[in-house]
Order: structure tokens, then C-alpha cells, then sequence
């Protein structure tokens, strides 16, 4: 869970010796960062329901608010393209000092049809006193009674069973789904996977020396690799007894290419964190080297994401972003929102390192996008009453920064009002 509670949460065992310091730390905005855990056995895809107000990614939404969904036709399709959107992730952010606010949840929808993907994004909220949850947050008691639980009437009554996403048939499944089954795939899910919560570690930016910093210990890290690439090959050809001199000059196409391919693989394997930072980066910063460009938001997005390896998720409401790089930036403020007139405020971004760590499903292949920002209404506004007088959900701002191309880096872009 990210917000107020979940960060108070477990303070009060530390005693009063961190009060002071508690009290100075929570005057600031609170910058969080979620990782994926690994994939769920059986009774833990129960705890990712919606009963428990999980943060996560991947399999079928755990709706809030069981009732007066998003609509399937005019909602939850691309703005662009018309295609369907499937359920990238949601995220549980309580806003407990306000009453009408005590839970809440963003969901976060794509388009795989378009490159980058298009999102929408949708808030939903409820006091604590509701009929749908109790007023504390579930205790271990309430997790044994899920562990026999079944599926949950509810929702039910209004989603597909495959993919969780609402429908008008709900008994025969959305119409993607059947197609699907007809031909014998899998839904177009992504992997199910909880997202945990922990402080951000902001990264010190207080030397600006083009000498020092990731990129320059990227480069030492590749000179380091090179050496022992040719140390091997020396070995592997003369053996231990000839000098270096006699041996003659290396050049790296003297090594076997699966030799180095099987090095890299294992490096890989050992520390699977170390290729998710630079995947992304790495071919941006290659791109401005040629240009001879330096782009001051591209450092700050790599120091960070050093910082915090493997993060797929960062939360810092009323905030800002930091931008993947330059170009494609969303220019101006977001739009307000169109419900009560309030600003909208960042709240949260999706990281490129999510891309990697969902790879193997034929969804994550259709992922592309540099990151992505979501923004929220700053007065936290209900969302508008179903026709049965019931909460439903609020569509908020949603916007994709792509990776960027030589093709359309020309500066920032517009907001587009939705």
C-alpha cells in the first residue's frame, strides 16, 4: 500500500526516540519507490484481491469499488487507436486524513496496439465506513478466511473471469477472450506480480564533474571488461609461459563471440539488476554522444534508477517527475480536473524497468514507452455517483513520455486534454 498510512505504519515500535526526527521528516513530500516481488504461489494471488488493497501489476484488477465500473465501450478503449486496453497495474494510495478519501486506489490501463502505448487511468475512493470493507485494514484472520474463499460474487456479476475486465456478457467472457479460447491462447493478461513499497534513496548530485558519475563508472566497468576479455584470449591461446610482447596485439574480434556472449550470460544471472539499470539508458546515452548533447534530465533519470536498482515504480505526490530525457516531456500543466475545476497533481510514474521484469508474456513484448506519469485531482474530488447512487470511478490525467528516437527528438509536447 503506498500513502500516509502504509508509510506511519510500523513507526511506533521505533518508540519515542524517532518522534522528533519523524516529525521533521514528514513535513516534506514523501518520495516512495515499489519493486516487484516474485510470482505469487496459490494463496498469494488470493491476497492480491481487492479485499486486501494490494499494489500490483499484471492479472485481473482488484476493483476498489465492485460496482459501476469503468465502461467496457467508451472507457476502457484507446483514445487514439479504438483498441481495447488491458490492466498494466494499480496502485493502492490511501488518503487517510480526509474521510471521503480513506481508501483509494489508480488504476492503470494500455493500448498495445500503439507504440509507445497509450494509457488511461482511473481513480476510485470510499470513507472508511463502507459496506464493502471493514474499517480496519485486514488481519491475519481475515486472510484464513480468503484462503477458502471463492471468487468473489461481485465483481463476478460484472467481469470477464479470464481477464477481470468489465464486460456486458459476463457468464461468456469478453469478446477477446472467447476469440481467444476458441483458438486456444492464454487471456491477454499480464504476469500477476505484488508491488512493494519502500523510501526512495535520492541520489547525491553534488558532483557535477563529467568525470565522475554512473556514466563514467560505465565506462570503467566496460574498460575493466575488456581487459579480462583479452587476459582470456591470451591464455586460451598462448597459455601462461609467452610474453605479452611476443604474443602480438589483441583485437576483440580474436575472442569467440559465444565465449563473450556466455560471460555476459552469466553476469547477467548473477546480477540481474545491473542490466534492468542500463538497458534503457545505455542506448540513449550512446545516441547523445553521437550528437554531442547532453541532456540534464536523462542524468538525473539514470542516477536515480542507479539509486534505486530494479524499481519499477516511483510515488511522489504533489511532486514531479523526472523525466525519462528531453524530448517528448509533457509541456505546461496537466489538465485540471473536469469534474470540480481542481489542478491535478503528479502522483505516481511507471518505470521502463518494468518492461524487462514482466518480459515473457506476449503482452509484455507489446510494452514501449521512455515512462509513465500519472496526475490526480489535488482536492481528491468523489468520483460521480453511479446510477444506483453508488460510488464508481474517475478517469484522471495519464500521460506517456516514449522512448526517444532521432525521429521526434524536437523538444517537449503538448498536454492533450482529455
Amino acid at each position: 500500500m503506498v500513502g500516509p498510512r502504509d508509510v506511519g505504519e510500523g513507526k511506533e515500535e521505533d518508540g519515542e526516540a524517532d518522534s522528533d526526527e519523524d516529525e521533521e521528516e514528514g513535513d516534506g513530500l514523501q518520495e516512495l519507490v515499489g519493486y516487484l516481488e516474485d510470482a505469487p504461489d496459490e494463496r498469494g494471488r488470493r491476497l492480491l484481491t481487492r479485499r486486501f488493497h494490494p499494489c500490483k501489476a499484471g492479472g485481473k484488477p482488484a476493483w476498489l469499488v465492485p460496482a459501476n465500473l469503468p465502461d467496457p465501450d467508451s472507457e476502457l478503449n484507446c483514445m487514439k487507436c479504438g483498441s481495447g486496453l488491458r490492466f498494466l497495474l494499480q496502485v493502492y494510495a490511501s488518503q487517510d486524513e480526509l474521510e471521503r478519501a480513506f481508501h483509494r486506489s489508480i488504476s492503470l490501463f494500455v493500448c498495445l496496439n500503439c507504440q509507445p502505448n497509450e494509457v488511461r487511468a482511473f481513480r476510485a475512493q470510499l470513507p472508511q465506513k463502507t459496506p464493502w470493507y471493514g474499517p480496519k485494514k485486514p488481519d491475519a484472520d481475515a486472510e484464513k478466511a480468503a484462503a477458502g474463499a471463492t471468487p468473489d460474487p461481485e465483481l463476478k456479476a460484472l467481469c470477464c473471469p479470464r481477464c477481470g475486465l468489465p464486460c456486458r456478457n459476463p457468464s461468456g467472457g469478453c469478446e477477446d477472450c472467447r476469440r481467444r479460447l476458441k483458438y486456444g491462447d492464454p487471456a491477454a493478461v499480464f504476469d500477476e506480480r505484488e508491488i512493494s513499497v519502500d523510501g526512495a534513496y535520492d541520489p547525491d548530485e553534488d558532483e557535477d564533474d563529467d568525470e565522475e558519475g554512473p556514466l563514467a563508472e560505465e565506462v570503467d566497468e566496460a574498460a575493466a571488461e575488456e581487459a579480462d576479455e583479452e587476459q582470456r584470449w591470451r591464455e586460451q591461446t598462448y597459455g601462461d609461459g609467452m610474453p605479452a610482447t611476443v604474443q602480438g596485439p589483441w583485437n576483440k574480434d580474436n575472442q569467440s563471440e559465444m565465449e563473450k556472449l556466455h560471460e555476459y550470460n552469466k553476469k547477467v544471472k548473477a546480477s540481474p539488476e545491473a542490466k534492468l539499470a542500463r538497458s534503457e539508458q545505455r542506448v540513449y546515452s550512446e545516441w547523445c554522444g553521437e550528437k554531442n548533447t547532453k541532456d540534464e534530465h536523462f542524468r538525473k533519470f539514470q542516477l536515480f534508477a542507479d539509486a534505486n536498482a530494479a524499481h519499477v515504480l516511483r510515488y511522489e505526490l504533489g511532486g514531479a517527475p523526472l523525466w525519462f530525457c528531453q524530448a517528448g516531456m509533457l509541456e505546461g500543466e496537466p489538465p485540471a480536473c473536469e469534474r470540480c475545476g481542481a489542478r491535478r497533481a503528479f502522483e505516481f510514474q511507471v518505470q521502463p524497468q518494468l518492461i524487462a521484469l514482466l518480459t515473457g508474456s506476449t503482452c509484455a513484448e507489446r510494452l514501449e514507452y521512455g515512462t509513465i506519469c500519472v496526475y490526480t485531482c489535488e482536492a481528491h474530488c468523489d468520483p460521480p455517483a453511479g446510477a444506483d447512487g453508488r460510488a464508481s470511478y474517475a478517469e484522471e490525467f495519464a500521460f506517456t513520455q516514449g522512448e526517444p528516437d532521432e525521429e521526434w527528438c524536437q523538444g517537449p509536447k503538448p498536454n492533450a486534454a482529455r
